[in-house]
């Protein structure tokens, strides 16, 4: 029930690492509350263990007599916080951004990094790898881990299972996220593919992958569908891996790019319209 929150929840407490945070929330039609998770509740936490945590906090707050508290849902994060109330970000990823044309890679899609001792002046910064479009030199930058928001179902709906998207952004290339976008964000091979990997860390999607293989028979089908949030993968996009944003909102509009910062170019002039 609470797998993405729970997500949610661990990528802001390793940010902070040992010590207590506070979950703010809104309550479905009610009220606003917060929950503390101590150092030992984030280490055992899991969505079950979480509801647990969340109705008492919902029972405590209403002096609930009538076990309603049972049945609340819960609508929405607003804040992480420390215990003394600031506010806290996720931890980051970290990807590695050409110092010259700007464009965004994994670790993986970087190219070996030559003759550093002519490039790199001494005591400077060490680059993490060569630009694969240029050739120069590129550093490790952090990103952010934003919620892309994305929902699996088998195919009977016997799970429906919202999770976070980011990590798979983070590491697909670029070919990946382009047919991703160019087969609608949905319910087919790229956006299974996303389900797929992100199901390694989620426990909602691995119950609805044993499901599915375990209803599937000759003479009952059973698969499952993916889909990802386009406006929040291209806000993600925009803000973390900026040539393949570019690229996207340049085929959107029929412009034809022969380089990264041709396809930047037109892409800022697009988004100013």
């Amino acid at each position: 029930m609470h797998e993405t929150t729970v997500e949610l929840i661990k990528a802001h407490a390793a940010t902070r690492p040992g010590q207590a945070i506070r979950v703010g929330f809104e309550v479905k039609w009610t009220f606003v509350s917060h929950l503390t998770l101590t150092r030992e509740d984030l280490l055992s936490l899991t969505p079950e263990r979480f509801t647990e945590l969340f109705q008492e906090e919902v029972a405590t707050t209403i002096q609930d007599m009538r076990g309603w508290s049972e049945s609340a849902e819960l609508s929405k994060i607003i804040e992480f916080s420390d215990e003394c109330g600031n506010p806290i970000e996720s931890a980051p990823f970290v990807m590695h951004q050409c110092d010259n044309c700007s464009s965004s890679y994994t670790e993986d899609e970087l190219n070996e990094a030559k003759d550093l001792e002519m490039r790199v002046d001494a005591g400077g910064e060490m680059p993490s790898g060569e630009c694969p479009q240029c050739g120069a030199l590129c550093y490790p930058t952090e990103v952010s881990n934003a919620m892309i928001s994305a929902t699996a179902h088998d195919d009977d709906y016997c799970y429906e299972v919202e999770f976070n998207a980011a990590p798979w952004f983070a590491q697909a290339s670029e070919a990946e996220i382009i047919e991703l976008h160019e087969t609608g964000w949905m319910n087919d091979q790229p956006a299974d593919e996303v389900a797929r990997f992100c199901s390694s860390t989620h426990d909602g999607l691995k119950q609805m992958f044993a499901y599915a293989e375990l209803a599937h028979t000759g003479d009952h089908p059973c698969g499952f569908e993916c889909s990802v949030d386009k406006d929040e993968a291209l806000a993600w996009l925009k803000a973390c891996r900026t040539v393949i944003w570019a690229k996207i909102l340049c085929a959107d509009e029929g412009i034809v790019v022969d380089s990264n910062e041709a396809a930047l170019a037109a892409a800022r002039k697009i988004d100013q319209q």
